[in-house]
This record gives C-alpha cells, sequence and structure tokens, in this order.
C-alpha cells in the first residue's frame, strides 16, 4: 500500500509541475497554453518532439526545469508501480508457497501417523 501512496503522490506532483512549467512556458514563449502543455508534456515524457522549441533565455530554463524535475518524478512513479506490483506478486506467491507447504506437511504427519499405530 505504502508504494500506490508514493506513486500517487509523486505521479499528482509531476502532473503539477508538467502544468506549471507549460503555464509558465506559454507566458515566457507568447504561445498558446495548449501548445505549451503539448511541450511540456512531450519534454516530461521525454519524447520531445522538436516541433516546439524554447527561443527565450527564460524558455530555456523553463525547459530545463522540467527536464530536472518531471522527468525524475515521472520515472519515479513508474518506478513505484513496478515495485508495487512486484510486491503483491511476490506476496501472493509466498502465500501460496505457504500453503502448499503446509498441506505437504499435514500430508506427511498423516501418513507417518498412520503408519506409527500398525
Amino acid at each position: 500500500m505504502r508504494h500506490r501512496t508514493a506513486a500517487c503522490l509523486t505521479i499528482a506532483l509531476a502532473a503539477a509541475i508538467d502544468v506549471l512549467g507549460g503555464l509558465a512556458f506559454a507566458a515566457a514563449e507568447h504561445i498558446s497554453d495548449g501548445r505549451a502543455l503539448y511541450f511540456a508534456v512531450t519534454t516530461a515524457t521525454t519524447a520531445g518532439y522538436g516541433d516546439i522549441i524554447p527561443r527565450t533565455t527564460a524558455g530555456h530554463w523553463i525547459a530545463t526545469g522540467l527536464v530536472l524535475t518531471a522527468v525524475p518524478l515521472f520515472s519515479a512513479t513508474f518506478s513505484l508501480a513496478t515495485a508495487s506490483l512486484t510486491a503483491s506478486q511476490v506476496k501472493w506467491h509466498i502465500q501460496g508457497t505457504e500453503e502448499r507447504l503446509k498441506r505437504h506437511v499435514d500430508d506427511r504427519l498423516r501418513r507417518h501417523d498412520g503408519r506409527s499405530g500398525e
């Protein structure tokens, strides 16, 4: 459960930084909010198609800030999501193994008790 909470928090933080960065980029580059958000998302996801590029010093700094904050946060989110899925799979596997081992031990004890009573 911890991993899920951390993943939700990091994705929310990454999305907020992405939106704020996009809006700041729109103001700095004098482009529409939609185009700037598109730029922010493609930059944060490292796709970076190059169809929108920073032309001002402020735009370059905003793009740098997006790369240095949103990219690691999105990466952390995927890492936490993977850890959460892996932990639940491991837990499921361990529980199944414990149940099989218990049945095996019980079966061996029954066999042993049956032979010793003869």
